[in-house]
Parts: C-alpha cells; structure tokens; sequence
C-alpha cells in the first residue's frame, strides 16, 4: 500500500530527514513515534504530497506520489497537527468547497463515518474562526474522511479532542483497517500508539531507527523509546536489536 525508498528532507543544510525506507502493509495501522523534532510531521508532509523530498520515491496505493500528487491525493485523507483553515467562511461553505474540489455530491454518504458523527456539536452557519480548536479537530477529520480515501495520514489525531471524539477518532481508524485501507499516526501519546497500531517506527534525528510490531504483545513503548534513543547517542548511530519483535530498517508485511 505504501512503500517508501531512501527518502530525505533538507532545510538549510539541515537534515529533517534522512534515507528512510519503510513499507506499511494494506489493512495497518503503523505508528510513528519519536521525539520533537525527529521527522515525524516532515514525513507525514511529503507522504501527503504537501512537500517534496530532497531526494527518494514515495507510492501509494501503486501511485508514484512523487510525480503524480494530484492523482495520489485522491486516496489520501490528511489530519494535520495544527489548523490551517479559512476562519471567515462557514463550516458549511467549507465543507461545500471541499466537496467540490473532491467531487463529491453533498447528498451522498461518501465518507468514511457518518458526517454528523464528526459535525456533532458544530453549527454548519458558524465561521470557522470562532470555533475551539476541539471543534476544529473535529471538522478537520471530517474533512479528511468527506472523499472515502484508502490511506489515512494524521498527525496527533487526537489532540483537543473530547473523550467522546476521541474514541470516534479511534473508531475510525479501525474501520479504515477493517476495510483494508491503511493509517499512518504520529503521536506523543504512547498509550494511543500500544492501544491502536500493529507496528511502530521510531525516528530520531530524521533517521528511521527500528520497526517493532506491536499488536498483540504487551509492551512500554516508552520505555523502548528511551532505550533506543539511549543507545543511539551511545553508538554513534549504531543501533543493535533489542528483542526479536525488532527489526533495524522498516520493512514489515
């Protein structure tokens, strides 16, 4: 479903990422942890076709997403960890506009929840700029979902949400799964990332470290993190297997 190969990012001279290879399997939930600053969000970026690598390839759902973003971005759906929207026009002018950039007729249930699961407590009349940012967490999902995409990219997905939506969020990723689309989340929560994901990539320093499954297994990625991220100071960047759960480089099917 999405295969990345020797992919890097650099700003100024300064590397945000750095030759990573990875392959998340259809039906997955892959988690990405790591520090502030690892390379998580720059990541997510590019596989969202919201920046362009340095170098590398990128494909999803068999599109080189590389040369071909417009074409990818019609399987993707995208949270991002911060709001960028349009504050003066409406939740309903917004979401009309997403609808027809997508192409998707607002009388159809097109996608992946219902929309009022994700608009609940959202007046459709109000501007966006006066809406908390839980709320506005809540219509970011909802735009992310209003396609039916195959790949779901988020960025802290979960942030400002109440318990309530935040166990649709969780619901939703699931049901992606469930339907052999695939989900892609970087959090700081390791509760969230042990609870929702089959495996888990740690990026330190742009640099993808290790790839552990997780699903099933009773673990403290925190813990894990720590421990990598320890010896990886200690190694100059050598980092030995832990456990057989864990393999150095990010193939895992």
């Amino acid at each position: 479903m999405i295969s990345i190969r020797g992919l890097s990012k650099v700003f100024d001279k300064t590397a945000a990422l750095s030759d990573v290879d990875l392959t998340v399997a259809r039906g997955r939930i892959f988690g990405l942890a790591g520090t502030n600053g690892s390379g998580r969000t720059t990541l997510l970026e590019i596989l969202a076709t919201l920046r362009k690598p340095t170098a590398g390839s990128v494909e999803i759902d068999g599109i080189d997403a590389i040369r071909s973003p417009f074409e990818a971005r019609s399987r993707i759906g995208y949270v991002s960890d911060h709001h960028d929207f349009h504050v003066t026009l409406t939740v309903r002018e917004y979401l009309d506009f997403l609808r027809a950039c997508r192409n998707v007729s607002s009388s159809s249930d097109n996608s992946a929840l219902p929309a009022d699961e994700w608009l609940n407590g959202l007046k459709m009349d109000a501007p966006i700029g006066s809406l908390s940012r839980g709320l506005k967490q809540q219509l970011a999902w909802a735009a992310a979902l209003i396609h039916a995409p195959v790949v779901l990219f988020l960025d802290e997905p979960m942030n400002d949400l109440d318990p309530i939506a935040a166990a649709g969020c969780a619901e939703a990723m699931k049901e992606m799964r469930s339907r052999g689309g695939t989900v892609v989340m970087a959090s700081n929560r390791t509760a969230d990332l042990q609870d929702l994901c089959d495996e888990v990539g740690f990026l330190h320093r742009g640099r993808l470290l290790q790839v552990m499954r997780v699903g099933g297994l009773s673990l403290n990625l925190l813990e894990i993190l720590k421990s990598l991220l320890a010896r990886q100071e200690g190694s100059d960047g050598i980092v030995p297997e832990a456990m057989d759960e864990i393999r150095i480089g990010g193939t895992l099917t």
